[in-house]
């Protein structure tokens, strides 16, 4: 049999869940063909999940004087300055700005993809800053949902093995009553044994959002999950992640740069120069309007049904 790659690495804005482990008895291995490369992943008896030390508040996560720049001397950008936000359990935050405002970097920063300059982040009260990289990688793999524009799934799995694939490579075991009830809420329920070639591009969003939920992660954090979708199947994506707030209590970030999207989370941030310049609770569509054309962005409002 051929050898098992010892290490996998997972890029940024990856799904962000691999970690080396030497092939042991008793383990079986999966191995599929990806854009010409060799992919492997092992899975064996479950065990717990656990929790990393050092938790110590109720927030689902936070920001405390973030600062975060790109390059150095006359190249360098501020993208994020001294930046401190709290997200609160089972709310859905929706964050704005214009162009090289911050908001992907600070969703990077959020989800420990990349490391901060100054400040500290915490997710559930655990401080992420000075986690080494296999920490992190623990971290995300446990506590972090992923939802991404291109969705990010594996061609060559069906989308129930594409929901449970972070479970299996964490060895974790799969609560089947919440899988079900998970699927059965996003209307995939009938699509499980379907590859992401036979689903629509709404469809493969909502197998992404069901990996991202399952398992209840701390935080759940989306980039423009709705932007590769026409206004039907984004509607029901928002939908999707409306109901994991109000229903499943878990907590949403995401990124858009549609207004009418934002105005389904219960508040928007809004960035301009890596500073947090706004927030608007409970957002009515005119005031999100009128906050990015102050913060120098024209709102790309009503490509969302709501």
């Amino acid at each position: 049999m051929a050898a098992v790659p010892q290490r996998v690495r997972v890029r940024q804005m990856t799904y962000a869940t691999a970690v080396e482990r030497p092939v042991r008895p008793h383990v079986c291995t999966r191995t599929f063909w990806h854009m010409g490369q060799r992919l492997s992943f092992r899975t064996s008896p479950s065990r717990p999940s656990g929790r990393l030390p050092g938790s110590t508040s109720s927030a689902a996560a936070e920001l405390r004087g973030v600062s975060k720049t790109f390059g150095a001397g006359d190249q360098a950008v501020r993208a994020l300055r001294d930046v401190t936000i709290g997200f609160a359990p089972g709310v859905f935050t929706a964050i704005m700005g214009p162009s090289g405002s911050g908001k992907s970097t600070l969703l990077n920063v959020l989800a420990g993809l990349d490391r901060v300059d100054a400040g500290e982040v915490f997710i559930g009260g655990t401080e992420i800053t000075g986690l080494e990289d296999r920490g992190l990688t623990l971290l995300r793999r446990r506590r972090l949902g992923f939802v991404f524009q291109s969705f990010n799934l594996m061609p060559a799995l069906t989308a129930r093995e594409n929901i449970v694939l972070p479970s299996e490579l964490d060895r974790r075991r799969v609560d089947q009553d919440e899988l079900a009830s998970l699927v059965h809420s996003l209307g995939i329920a009938d699509r499980l044994h379907h590859r992401p070639s036979e689903l629509s591009g709404g469809q493969q969003q909502r197998v992404a959002i069901a990996r991202a939920l399952l398992g209840r992660p701390d935080l759940v954090v989306c980039d423009e999950p709705t932007g590769a979708l026409d206004s039907t199947s984004g509607a029901e994506v928002l939908s999707a992640l409306r109901a994991a707030c109000d229903e499943r209590r878990q907590t949403v970030v995401m990124v858009t740069h549609d207004a009418a999207a934002a105005c389904r989370a219960d508040r928007v941030l809004v960035l301009r120069a890596g500073r947090l310049v706004e927030e608007i609770d409970a957002p009515p569509l005119d005031r999100v309007t009128t906050a990015l054309n102050d913060a120098g962005t024209p709102a790309a409002a009503g490509s969302v049904a709501s």
